[in-house]
């Protein structure tokens, strides 16, 4: 787990890392063999129950046209995700000249937990902490009921929560109603030098109550119970306002998501 692509900052380290790491689990036994993280920049990770793959690659690695013909000759769906310190960079008009779609663009932001005040974020009645497999099946169903499904693996957290158990490497939380029903998931990584926010959903029957700002409250606040100075998370344009108003700020590292059929 020690592994790491080099990126332009330590914000973009963290949550590309992060994002690599538990793509699919965190085994690593996914992910290509002749993949070497000191000198490559581009990871090709197989999603073997539908027979796709995801590619991520870095804006350290200038792509080119024969590269990626030679990754993507043999796979006729896959998804390829590019990291960059640049919402337009070459990357993206060598995917885009290969026949890929532009689905999704997420731009990092960061909080700093410095002047954060968790008055009762951490005992909020609404939040339940993921403890039984009956409850990571319910986190995986909400989230395959709230995700567009190109950049997710709804097996992942099965394993990404036993790992947990002994490893301490996140944390997993559904938000109830008032009938205690679960509508909501977030989840927080912290085996890295940064907090990093992941996995936040709401079933849209239950969107505009407040339960996403439960859940972003509480995440925050357990980073910062923890120690961490630092949150960072992947926003969404509609996300990104939301997150902004909470406290936190952009910073020059996104991730574009291609996808090829």
């Amino acid at each position: 787990m020690k592994k790491k692509f080099k990126m332009h900052n330590a914000y973009a380290n963290d949550l590309i890392n992060n994002f690599t790491k538990y793509y699919a689990n965190p085994i690593q036994a996914y992910i290509k063999q002749n993949f070497n993280w000191e000198t490559d920049h581009v990871c090709v990770i197989n999603k073997e129950e539908d027979n796709t793959i995801t590619v991520v690659s870095n804006d350290l690695l200038k792509l080119d046209n024969k590269q990626v013909r030679e990754i993507t000759r043999k796979q006729k769906t896959m998804t390829w995700i590019n990291f960059s310190n640049n919402e337009h960079n070459e990357n993206h008009d060598v995917l885009i000249n290969n026949h890929f779609d532009l689905l999704h663009v997420y731009q990092g932001m960061v909080l700093k937990t410095k002047d954060w005040e968790t008055n009762d974020s951490l005992t909020n009645p609404h939040i339940k902490v993921v403890e039984t497999k009956t409850e990571v099946e319910t986190f995986t169903n909400i989230i395959e009921n709230t995700f567009d499904l190109e950049t997710i693996v709804l097996n992942k957290y099965l394993p990404i929560h036993k790992y947990n158990l002994e490893n301490k490497v996140n944390h997993l939380i559904l938000v109830k109603d008032e009938n205690d029903n679960f509508v909501g998931t977030g989840n927080i990584y912290f085996d890295d030098q940064h907090a990093i926010i992941d996995d936040i959903s709401v079933l849209v029957e239950a969107r505009g109550k407040g339960y996403a700002k439960m859940i972003m409250f509480y995440l925050i606040s357990y980073a910062k119970k923890i120690g961490k100075s630092e949150v960072l998370l992947f926003g969404t344009e509609d996300g990104t306002p939301v997150y902004e108003k909470i406290g936190f700020k952009l910073i020059d590292t996104y991730m574009e998501v291609f996808y090829k059929q």
